[in-house]
């Protein structure tokens, strides 16, 4: 995975393109001087999980072109245990945890229950990312922890809405 890019780094405009099983994710990133990019020790950090390094490099752009900090690490990791997730937590202290639903489904769902048990994560509310939007929903159906259920392949900016409301959920 590519390391982070500081703001002085990015093109005025760049466009981002990933393929993940077949299909491909592309978003327009455009870098200008906002009023809502708050200085790192402020702005609300969201904890992306998922598969894919490019992916999760993609998402960590976006979210911090829209004044987020995004910190990243890969589900396999967390299921070999190479992550310390209460390490991780606690060094970033995310406001929201955004997490790929990956199959098998029901492995991933029942792997994803164990993560949220843990102490540091027991508390924070979950936007879960699938191919199987359908069968997520329905495995969350029954879970406050789990805020939304955002299908794909996605589009950013409803992935977007969904961690604002997550997170203005989470403060309320």
């Amino acid at each position: 995975m590519a390391g982070r890019a500081s703001a002085g780094t990015l093109p005025a405009t760049s466009t981002g393109c990933v393929t993940q099983g077949g299909v491909i994710v592309t978003a327009l990133v455009t870098r200008e001087a906002r009023p809502d990019m708050l200085p790192t020790r402020t702005r609300p950090v969201v904890a992306l999980f998922n598969s894919s390094d490019d992916l999760l490099e993609l998402l960590r752009m976006l979210f911090e072109e829209h004044g987020f900090l995004a910190v990243t690490g890969h589900v396999n990791d967390l299921r070999k245990g190479t992550l310390d997730l209460q390490a991780f937590v606690a060094h970033h202290r995310p406001s929201v945890v955004l997490y790929d639903l990956i199959p098998p489904f029901e492995r991933q769902w029942a792997f994803l229950d164990h993560l949220r048990a843990h102490s540091a994560l027991k508390d924070l509310p979950f936007i879960l990312m699938s191919t199987n939007e359908r069968l997520a929903r329905s495995l969350a159906s029954r879970d406050e922890q789990v805020i939304e259920v955002v299908g794909r392949p996605f589009e950013f900016p409803l992935l977007l809405d969904a961690v604002k409301r997550a997170i203005g959920q989470a403060a309320a």
